[in-house]
């Protein structure tokens, strides 16, 4: 497996990763991948704040990090925000997620990071137990 800077070429891919993740989410059907999160993702290419993992070439996950984002119900800010980890489903629990967060602490490190930091709705139990375990 490979991990490399995600490029214009990898939005569809990451956009479909986005749908999957917001449907998990219970996130409205009309509304799954709102213009601005695409805008979002655009932008976070053009600054190498994605990161794509390939097997034989092809895209199987990304991690998606912001580190300017600064959350509101954190009293610190020495950390690097995670925005999404997504792997594709006959990836799921081969450790590719792991694999990712390992990238995103060295990333982290890098900028003089402690910590990795994000947010995980209460209905993706699969996600919760991930976190979990690290």
């Amino acid at each position: 497996m490979k991990i490399r800077f995600a490029t214009l070429e990898d939005l569809d891919f990451i956009t479909q990763g986005l749908r999957e993740t917001h449907i998990i989410e219970k996130w409205p059907q009309e509304n799954l991948v709102p213009e601005q999160e695409v805008e979002e993702a655009k932008n976070s290419l053009n600054q190498n704040e994605i990161r794509i993992i390939e097997q034989s070439n092809q895209p199987i996950g990304f991690i998606w990090v912001e580190p300017n984002f600064r959350a509101m119900h954190l009293d610190r800010d020495n950390y690097l925000w995670v925005h999404l980890i997504f792997v594709i489903e006959e990836y799921r629990r081969k450790g590719v997620a792991k694999l990712l967060h390992e990238d995103a602490e060295k990333t982290a490190k890098k900028l003089g990071r402690n910590e990795l930091m994000l947010d995980i709705f209460e209905v993706n139990k699969a996600s919760e137990k991930f976190f979990k375990k690290l």
